[in-house]
């Protein structure tokens, strides 16, 4: 069995996988690595869709952090490190020291073993991939809306190529025939990892992302996965609790001062 550390860092390593693949598939985006550092840019114009990862303990914890920074700067882009709270105290230490503050705290959670959540859509709640035009501009204009993107930030983020690639697979909600919320699955060798939730602020509350994140456990599981993850803000941790995701300890994304 499985214990929790080892649960957090399957999450952990599919997080990483997740931003490898969505980075395959948005034009000019960069994978980069070095002494315990994975960055992953997308290069777009907005700082929250490019992030470094800690995947171990550096041999050189400053050598790497320069390297890190000096990336970014480059591309001149704002740096941000996300690591699990208190894994890497001495990495930690060096990002306070350079002045770096944590902007988002947020739990690493896991379904498993894996069970899908039984049950259909609430009443007037349908649930369809994207696999059309159609489907493509409606995942689009919710997640625009929700994670406030402009147009041209959120056609290059969610390209059509995403929606084809075979290790993800995108969900639109509709309440009425009115597309209203999004999920998304990005299937690797450490599971499912559940993203892209959001729902339009006017549909909340009528079990729509609820239904989507249903589809989206039932293919990873129809796609082979044992565990599911997910990184949820803190109004929606409820919801994942209701389907049986536990929390497994915090991650944090540090970021480095303005100017």
């Amino acid at each position: 069995m499985p214990t929790p550390a080892d649960l957090a860092e399957r999450c952990a390593a599919g997080l990483r996988a997740h931003w490898r693949t969505q980075c395959g598939y948005i034009a000019g985006a960069q994978v980069a690595e070095r002494d315990g550092i994975l960055i992953a840019a997308t290069n777009l114009p907005d700082e929250t869709l490019s992030c470094a990862f800690v995947t171990g303990a550096p041999d050189a914890p400053e050598a790497a952090l320069d390297w890190c920074a000096g990336w970014f700067a480059e591309r001149g882009l704002r740096t941000g490190i996300e690591l699990p709270a208190g894994r890497y105290p001495v990495v930690e230490t060096a990002l306070r020291r350079r002045g770096f503050t944590v902007v988002v705290r947020r739990p690493a959670m896991a379904l498993y073993p894996y069970v899908v959540p039984a049950g259909e859509p609430a009443p007037r709640v349908t649930v369809r991939a994207v696999d059309d035009e159609a489907g493509l501009a409606a995942f689009q204009a919710v997640q625009a809306v929700a994670f406030a993107m402009t147009p041209d930030v959120t056609a290059a983020f969610l390209p059509r190529e995403g929606a084809v690639s075979p290790s993800v697979r995108w969900y639109v909600a509709s309440f009425d025939d009115v597309p209203c919320a999004t999920a998304a699955v990005s299937v690797s060798p450490y599971g499912a990892g559940i993203v892209g939730v959001a729902t339009l602020p006017a549909y909340r509350r009528r079990g729509l992302a609820r239904a989507a994140t249903v589809a989206a456990l039932r293919h990873g599981a129809a796609e082979g996965a044992t565990l599911a993850w997910l990184y949820p803000s803190a109004m929606a941790r409820p919801l994942y609790e209701g389907l049986g995701f536990r929390a497994l300890g915090d991650v944090q994304v540090w970021v480095a001062p303005r100017g």
